[in-house]
């Protein structure tokens, strides 16, 4: 199987606000219905006649739905913006060299805000990949603190992949899973949740480079946290 890094070469696109006659169709048929459902009060109610319930009951709900409709599109900006960033920021961690790749990630791996890590008692017992072997030598568990909660790298949960033949899953988090193939420094992040053509993967040149993305990660959740006034992360 071969794992294409399906985000890097996604195509960046500026999303178009919604145009302002979406919706205005089910708009009418909603108007039209309250109407009908309302008629027998409308003569009284606040005074008006039908005509000028209808009118008013129509320009409301055209200015709530093109509201929501609106407000629906500035969620999509953020979450297209933050997925944009995220790969910028991935492909400049990318173009490290793997020494200062590797000397950033162990201080990072010393931060306890950041990462809880189990040194490792015992190497290895399988047969991995240069830099992955190297980093459990040192460490047994490494676990990412905030972005995502669960985050981890674990030598003793290390099992063959679920979503791609060929891989061993050497960590991960929700439906994604950290995985890498035998002989190569590459790691691979694997959406698990989707299956064929629509199913995600991003690469790292090497573990070291995935630690210092995750920790960038953590730091973009606090600042998010901060500005969404959520106190409870440090």
């Amino acid at each position: 199987m071969t794992i294409n890094d399906t985000d890097t070469n996604r195509a960046s696109a500026t999303p178009e606000p919604p145009s302002k006659w979406w919706g205005y169709p089910g708009v009418a048929l909603a108007v039209w219905i309250i109407y009908r459902v309302t008629e027998p009060w409308q003569e009284v109610h606040w005074g008006m006649s039908k005509e000028q319930a209808f009118i008013l009951a129509f320009v409301v709900l055209m200015i709530a739905w093109h509201s929501f409709l609106y407000n629906l599109f500035l969620v999509y900006c953020v979450i297209v913006q933050a997925g944009e960033e995220e790969d910028r920021s991935r492909k400049k961690i990318a173009a490290l060299p793997l020494a200062e790749a590797k000397a950033k990630a162990l201080e990072l791996l010393k931060d306890p805000m950041k990462f809880q890590c189990i040194p490792a008692k015992t190497p290895p017992e399988r047969e991995l990949p240069p830099s992955v072997r190297e980093l459990f030598l040192v460490y047994e568990l490494i676990e990412a603190r905030d972005y995502p909660k669960d985050v981890r790298l674990d030598q003793k949960e290390m099992l063959a992949s679920r979503a791609a033949a060929g891989f061993l899953s050497i960590g991960g988090y929700f439906d994604e899973e950290v995985a890498i193939r035998p002989g190569e420094d590459t790691v691979y992040e694997i959406d698990c949740a989707q299956t064929g053509k629509e199913r995600k993967q991003k690469t790292f040149p090497s573990i070291f480079h995935w630690i210092v993305l995750t920790a960038e990660r953590q730091d973009q959740s606090r600042e998010d946290a901060v500005f969404n006034g959520d106190t409870s992360k440090p």
